[in-house]
């Protein structure tokens, strides 16, 4: 798991890129304005992100993204197991089929 920064805005962009219309509300997270208010992570294989993940904290309760396509669901799978220590106690989360049950274990 990686904590992405600005210098890997390039690859985020890519990532979310390949399937636009699933990633619609994490594009839209990139603009400069939610910038103090979103943190990326993700999950790098051969040089390249598998799975990326964004959480909201601009209101209210944060926001967790982890969104994916059907080949991509492995990958997400594991970046979410990698992140469990550092999530919030308490947050909402946009998750896509399949990945509900790692958020559900004690």
């Amino acid at each position: 798991m990686l904590r992405l920064t600005d210098s890997d805005r390039a690859g985020i962009v890519g990532f979310l890129g390949r399937d636009p219309y699933l990633n619609l509300y994490a594009i839209g997270d990139l603009d400069e304005r939610f910038r103090p208010y979103v943190s990326w992570f993700g999950l790098r294989r051969r040089n390249s992100l598998s799975a990326v993940v964004c959480i909201y904290s601009g209101a209210g309760a944060p926001t967790l993204m982890a969104l994916c396509g059907g080949e991509e669901t492995a990958a997400m799978r594991q970046l979410l197991l990698d992140l469990l220590p550092v999530l919030p106690r308490h947050f909402q989360a946009h998750l896509s089929p399949g990945l509900e049950d790692i958020l559900l274990k004690d």
